[in-house]
């Protein structure tokens, strides 16, 4: 009973983990526990006795009142003053006493009176049988018969039943007789003694007599009933004791039977006295039997952990709570335990023996060290994805589905040069450029609210305060569960990447234009060509004087500017090379400075700042002037009718690898800088200023810029322009230089040589060329000179007459571009049947640019078109004579 009662003792302790050690006495705890308990017990014993002679007293009422009723009626009669007042009064007094008392009754049967309202009930009878007393007490002066002996001996008797009667039915609570008995058989006995004879002072002193046999004789058959029904009460606790104990013991027996813990109880020498099913099952043994083999002494459950050091630590402690151990198994298995344990002390305080109490908490140690391992590999994958993310090229951060960030990596960080704390939450807001923060918030809560992946491109502000394009990626996130959690995303700084894109476009629209330019540069100078030649052709036949002359002077001269207008839309195109000298930029702008200053508004004041020893560059000296020109136009233009300054300035500059200016190969350069104080450009208009043709200004201005940069690129340079509405523009030329420019002039052509004697020419011309009015043109002033001229408008055709005539043409004019077979196809053929037959290269295209389309590995001529006559006429001299000197 006490292993089962010290069971659970230890389970509640150890659930409610009740620290440190309790050094009170076993046994004076177990004695003072008794003696409560049988105090206890003896006041409970005691109200219920009180309760029970309380309900005794009621259970009589009844009876009591009615006889007393009866026996006043009867006394009444038996007097014959029924009729008196005080008679009939006293009768109503003891009605309407006796009707309180039935009432005070049936309230007690009533109610579900409790041991502590006893006492009440008790006094309140008390006071109804004194109020009867009372009652009998008055009925003794007011009946008392003067003179007849017989009737006050009757009387006496009467109230001497009365009181005897009272004697047994108010025995249980003697305050009631007491309270009855003093008023009714005082005044009796005192009425006998007033008298004074012997007769009734014998009357009175046994009325005393009587009365103080009463009183004993109640309070005897009190105290029997008191210890009859005490005794009774005690057989009664006897019964219920036994059976809680029963059941008590029956109910322990069963929690000790069937509780998924391990109790055990060992000797001191660890011997196992007792251990339930539990722990027979959790350390795999079938019986009891089987376990008291082992012995705790020699062979703790864990290696190491013997009984010998269990006892040392009880030493210190009583109660041992809370040891994790590993036990080990009849099969030699491994579990993990969870023991409290106390020590049972006798009365000279030495250890009778151990009860303990075991839990098997393998899986939950398990489930432990398993959570452990997860949370290491978790530490480790969150360590592993932070080093990633800090060491990535990106901006990484977590969003959660508040929309308030919780991560950035050290990119990010860097980036913004902001601390985590500055930018957790909405911090990345102020980063945002104020015009493009509606647009990304936007975006960001339509996502949010589709859970779809976005990306939005916007400027942010740099850790230098500098605003760099980003592009944002955002994915969606969700839990195991489906849950949506947030958001990753990363950010990359493209602001490099569109410039390199807006180069690469303008690049590729400068090559799509350049393609254009080059094709109607080439239609455009066939054409003039023929102008000039017609024109030539027409004018050798006119007198000087006459109005048709100045005409076609005037159209040849007018060819001629066109000539220029072509020139200039070749060097757009990049396809006009012409050859290259150095150049003294400083000298070339200081000898301009005259024509400068007249070029520019009145309102206006120039600015020139030239360094002394600039370095030259390679280059064509007209085609640097004209873009000196046109920027000192621009920026004077830009001023307007307003006041203002234009300056310009040339330096020396290097330009290293991490500069801007990616597309330059890194050296010295020559900086060209022209800005002035006007009206400034808007980013759009400064996109489009390159174009050909396009212009804020009226129309019919040329090419101008485009022109301007075609130059700059075939020099090499670049050209760069800031602006803004307002503030003004600058323009900055960078120029290699000479050192690090080529040399313009090719190798393998051959120069023309100037006219020669004037006169008729012999030989055979093959003329190869497409356009039709300057192969008529051609054609016909070579004959006029004497030449045989055998035509071709095709690249086959040619080769085909050329086979059909090698022996008898002297030269070969060869147009550049022809259809079926171009220039370059028909020269090697040519070369292969005929290796030294003399060509001479017409082509729009400049020098360089048609070495590099049929190459220079044997000699040839070239003409630029358009030409006129007596270019080609000497040139046709020059190839010819040197054909008969071979």
């Amino acid at each position: 009973m006490s292993n089962y009662c010290l069971a659970i003792d230890l389970m509640t302790r150890d659930t409610v983990k009740h620290f440190g050690p309790l050094r009170v006495s076993t046994m004076s705890l177990s004695s003072s526990l008794a003696e409560a308990a049988r105090v206890n017990q003896d006041q409970k014993r005691k109200g219920l006795v009180r309760a029970e002679l309380v309900r005794l007293l009621y259970t009589n009422a009844d009876v009591a009142v009615s006889v007393t009723v009866v026996v006043a009626l009867v006394l009444a009669y038996v007097e014959g003053r029924i009729a008196s007042p005080d008679i009939l009064g006293w009768l109503f007094y003891m009605v309407a006493v006796a009707a309180a008392r039935l009432t005070l009754a049936r309230h007690y049967r009533r109610s579900s009176a409790i041991s502590t309202q006893t006492r009440r009930w008790g006094a309140a009878f008390a006071v109804g049988a004194g109020l009867a007393g009372l009652g009998w007490g008055a009925g003794t002066v007011l009946l008392y018969p003067k003179g007849e002996l017989a009737n006050q001996v009757i009387l006496a008797f009467v109230l001497g039943g009365m009181m005897l009667g009272a004697a047994f039915l108010l025995a249980p609570v003697p305050e009631a007789f007491l309270a009855f008995m003093i008023p009714t058989g005082l005044p009796m006995a005192a009425r006998f003694l007033v008298e004074g004879d012997k007769v009734h002072v014998v009357m009175g002193l046994l009325s005393a007599v009587f009365c103080v046999a009463t009183l004993v004789t109640t309070w005897r058959v009190h105290r029997a009933l008191y210890w009859s029904l005490n005794l009774k009460l005690q057989n009664l606790g006897l019964v219920e004791a036994q059976e809680a104990l029963r059941e008590s013991e029956n109910r322990f027996r069963s929690l000790f039977e069937n509780t998924t813990v391990g109790l055990y109880r060992t000797t001191p020498e660890g011997h196992i006295l007792m251990a339930n099913p539990a722990l027979l099952s959790m350390l795999g043994y079938e019986s009891f039997d089987e376990l008291r083999e082992r012995n705790l002494q020699e062979e703790g459950f864990e290696p190491g952990y013997s009984c010998a050091a269990f006892r040392k630590r009880f030493k210190s402690e009583s109660v041992v709570r809370g040891i994790e151990a590993a036990w080990t198994r009849r099969d030699g298995t491994v579990l993990f335990v969870r023991e409290s344990a106390r020590a049972v002390r006798g009365f000279d305080d030495s250890v009778l023996y151990y009860d303990g109490i075991v839990q098997d908490v393998t899986e939950r140690k398990r489930a432990e060290d398993t959570r452990r391992q997860a949370e290491a590999a978790l530490q480790e994958s969150e360590e592993r994805f932070r080093n990633m993310a800090d060491t990535a090229p990106v901006m990484i951060w977590v969003m959660g589905p508040d929309k308030l960030v919780t991560f950035f990596n050290k990119t990010y960080l860097d980036f913004t040069g902001r601390t985590p704390e500055q930018e957790l939450g909405r911090g990345w807001v102020g980063l945002v450029h104020p015009e493009d923060l509606e647009h990304c918030s936007e975006i960001l809560h339509s996502s949010f609210d589709a859970r779809r992946n976005f990306q939005i491109e916007f400027r942010a502000r740099r850790a230098d305060g500098e605003y760099r394009w980003v592009l944002c990626s955002g994915v969606p996130r969700f839990g195991t569960d489906g849950v949506f959690v947030g958001y990753i995303g990363s950010d990359i700084d493209i602001t490099d990447l569109r410039r390199a894109q807006i180069e690469a476009l303008a690049r590729q629209k400068l090559e799509s234009l350049g393609v254009l330019a080059g094709g109607i540069a080439h239609d455009f100078n066939n054409l003039l060509g023929g102008i000039l030649i017609n024109s030539e052709l027409v004018l050798a036949g006119l007198p000087l004087g006459s109005s048709a002359y100045a005409g076609l002077e005037t159209i040849k001269s007018i060819a001629v500017r066109a000539t220029d207008i072509v020139r200039q839309m070749m060097a757009y195109a990049g396809q006009e090379n012409a050859p290259f000298e150095t150049v003294n930029v400083s000298r070339l702008v200081s000898d301009m400075l005259q024509l400068l200053k007249v070029s520019i508004s009145k309102t206006a004041i120039l600015k020139v700042n030239l360094s002394e020893n600039v370095p030259a560059v390679r280059g064509t000296a007209a085609q640097i002037r004209q873009v000196v020109m046109n920027l000192i136009t621009n920026a004077s233009e830009a001023l307007g009718e307003k006041e203002g300054a234009i300056s310009v300035c040339v330096t020396q500059v290097q330009v290293d690898q991490d500069s801007d200016a990616s597309n330059l190969s890194h050296g010295d350069y020559v900086r060209l800088e022209v800005s002035d104080t006007g009206c400034g450009m808007t980013e759009e208009i400064q996109g489009r200023i390159f174009d050909p043709f396009f212009t804020t200004k009226f129309t019919g201005r040329g090419l101008g810029l485009a022109a301007v940069q075609g130059i700059i690129r075939n020099h090499g340079g670049v050209i760069n322009v800031t602006s803004a509405p307002g503030q003004g523009s600058r323009f900055d030329v960078l120029l290699p230089c000479a050192g690090q420019a080529e040399s313009g002039t090719p190798a393998n052509i051959t120069v023309p040589a100037p006219a020669g004697e004037v006169g008729n020419l012999a030989g055979t011309v093959l003329f190869i060329e497409d356009e039709a009015a300057l192969c008529r043109a051609v054609s016909m002033l070579l004959r006029r000179k004497g030449l045989k001229v055998i035509e071709a408008a095709d690249g086959k055709t040619g080769i085909d007459l050329f086979r059909a005539s090698a022996l008898q043409i002297d030269v070969v004019l060869l147009d550049l571009t022809l259809p079926v077979m171009s220039g370059a196809e028909v020269l090697h053929e040519l070369r292969r049947i005929q290796p030294d037959m003399k060509v001479i290269i017409m082509s729009a295209y400049s020098r360089d640019r048609v070495l590099a389309t049929i190459g220079g590995q044997q000699p040839w001529f070239y003409i630029r078109k358009p030409y006129q006559s007596s270019e080609l006429i000497a040139l046709v001299r020059n190839v010819c004579l040197d054909k008969t000197s071979d």
